[in-house]
């Protein structure tokens, strides 16, 4: 009977999703990093579980899916920028050296780096 309760327990607590690890700020310019949450220029985009945020433009995260083996993502995402709505495909992987590389559906890359602040 008590192995019943702890059951039905587990099964009504809440289950705490993970934040993924590519939620954060991301620059290709260290010096941006200190522009955190400020609009400009020289400031680092907005990575978070719903979109992609920058100067000017922005994406929906459409679906992702992770990829076997860690810290790899195939991302699907609508923008808008410069008033024209697209999809993009995109893979995602967190680098070893916590870098977030992301190769577009033409081969481009990014290589962005991990700003320090935490977006609120």
């Amino acid at each position: 009977m008590r192995a019943w309760a702890l059951i039905l327990a587990a099964l009504a607590t809440p289950a705490t999703a993970e934040t993924p690890a590519w939620v954060g700020y991301w620059a290709e310019n260290a010096a941006w990093c200190a522009n955190a949450g400020e609009v400009g220029d020289e400031t680092p985009d907005l990575y978070d579980q719903t979109g992609i945020y920058g100067l000017e433009w922005s994406c929906e995260i459409d679906q992702i899916t992770a990829i076997p083996g860690g810290s790899r993502w195939h991302v699907t995402t609508t923008c808008l920028d410069a008033g024209e709505e697209f999809k993009a495909d995109s893979l995602w992987i967190i680098t070893h050296r916590d870098r977030l590389l992301i190769i577009d559906e033409y081969g481009n890359s990014n290589d962005l780096l991990r700003c320090a602040k935490k977006p609120e």
